[in-house]
C-alpha cells in the first residue's frame, strides 16, 4: 500500500485594510484622543493643504489654543484668527468688561456672530487657523458653526495643569471672569475656589467638547509638539 503525503492547500493572502483618508472625520463619533509621540517628525510645509477646511482649535481656557494656533499659522502660511480678539474688536472693550457691563448672554451673542464671520471662506479660498474661546464650543449654535466650517481639534489638560497655567503658580493671580464667584458658593452653585470651578466647568462642558473631531492632550508638552500633532492629523485627513 502506497501512502501519499497529505495535500496542503495554501491559504490565500488576506487583503490589508487601508483607511480611506479622503473620508472626513465622523462628526458623530467620539473624538480621537492624541497623546504625546516623541518620535514624530513634522511633514514638509508644502504637504499641508492651504485650501479647504479651517483648522479650528477649541477647549478649556489655558490649554494653549492661541499660542498653538499662531505656531500652526506660521508653519502653514495660513491666516490666524482669534475669536476672543475679534469679540474685543467689535465690542470696543475687553472681555471682562463685557461680562461685567453687559452679562454673559450679550457676550455669547457677540461670540456667535464673530464665529460666523471668521469661519466664512476668504476671497482666495484659503483655510484659516481659528482659535475659539474656552466656552465657545459649549454653546450649541456656535459649536455647529465651527463644526460645519472645518476640522475641530479640542486641546485638553488636567484641571491642575489648567489652574497652574492660569495662576502661574501664584495664589494671588487675577481670576478670569468664568472662574469668579462670591463666597464658598454663589447663588448659582458656582464655587469661588478657582481649581474647583475649573473641575466644575470641565464636567459641564465634557459632552460639548466630545463633539470635536480630535482631542489633543497638552499636559507635559510644548506648544510646538501640540502643533505638530495637529498638523499631522490634519494633513493625513486631507490626503
Amino acid at each position: 500500500t502506497v501512502i501519499h503525503p497529505p495535500t496542503v492547500i495554501p491559504t490565500p493572502p488576506q487583503p490589508s485594510f487601508t483607511p480611506n483618508r479622503h473620508s472626513p472625520p465622523n462628526r458623530h463619533s467620539p473624538p480621537t484622543v492624541i497623546h504625546p509621540q516623541p518620535s514624530f517628525r513634522r511633514k514638509p510645509e508644502s504637504s499641508i493643504p492651504m485650501s479647504g477646511d479651517n483648522i479650528i482649535l477649541v477647549g478649556f481656557m489655558a490649554t494653549g489654543k492661541s499660542h498653538v494656533g499662531r505656531i500652526i499659522a506660521r508653519l502653514t502660511g495660513r491666516r490666524m484668527a482669534d475669536l476672543d480678539e475679534e469679540i474685543v474688536r467689535r465690542a470696543h472693550k475687553p472681555i471682562h468688561r463685557i461680562f461685567s457691563d453687559d452679562g454673559e448672554a450679550v457676550f455669547r451673542a457677540l461670540e456667535r456672530h464673530a464665529a460666523m464671520s471668521l469661519c466664512a471662506p476668504d476671497a482666495d479660498g484659503c483655510g484659516k487657523v481659528i482659535a475659539a474661546g474656552g466656552g465657545a464650543f459649549a454653546q450649541a449654535a456656535t459649536r455647529q458653526i465651527l463644526l460645519d466650517s472645518g476640522t475641530v481639534f479640542c486641546l485638553t489638560a488636567r484641571p491642575e495643569t489648567i489652574h497652574h497655567r492660569i495662576s502661574k503658580g501664584s495664589p494671588n493671580a487675577a481670576v478670569r471672569p468664568m472662574l469668579a464667584g462670591s463666597g464658598s458658593d454663589d447663588d448659582n452653585g458656582n464655587s469661588s475656589n478657582p481649581l474647583q470651578r475649573i473641575r466644575q466647568l470641565l464636567a459641564e462642558r465634557a459632552d460639548a467638547y466630545s463633539n470635536a473631531h480630535y482631542a489633543v492632550a497638552t499636559d507635559g508638552r510644548t506648544p510646538e509638539e501640540v502643533a505638530e500633532s495637529i498638523l499631522r492629523l490634519f494633513t493625513e485627513g486631507n490626503l
